[in-house]
């Protein structure tokens, strides 16, 4: 039965973030899915340009006002 696990690579390895129930050596396939991106998991959120969205939410620069 396929099962999804969260995982980061490192050095060439994939680490799963978590308990994997599987016996040693066991051989797996693995389907690479990138998370979403923060302009994608707020699109629908906000009515505006694309490309400004994009520049507010990955521009580490940009800091909330105090």
């Amino acid at each position: 039965m396929p099962k999804v696990i969260q995982a980061i690579y490192e050095n060439g390895v994939f680490k799963p973030m978590g308990k994997v129930d599987l016996p040693e050596h066991q051989r797996v396939e693995i389907n690479v899915t990138p998370p979403p991106s923060a302009v994608e998991n707020t699109k629908a959120l906000f009515k505006a340009d694309a490309g400004l969205i994009r520049f507010i939410a990955e521009d580490d620069s940009l800091t909330w006002a105090e």
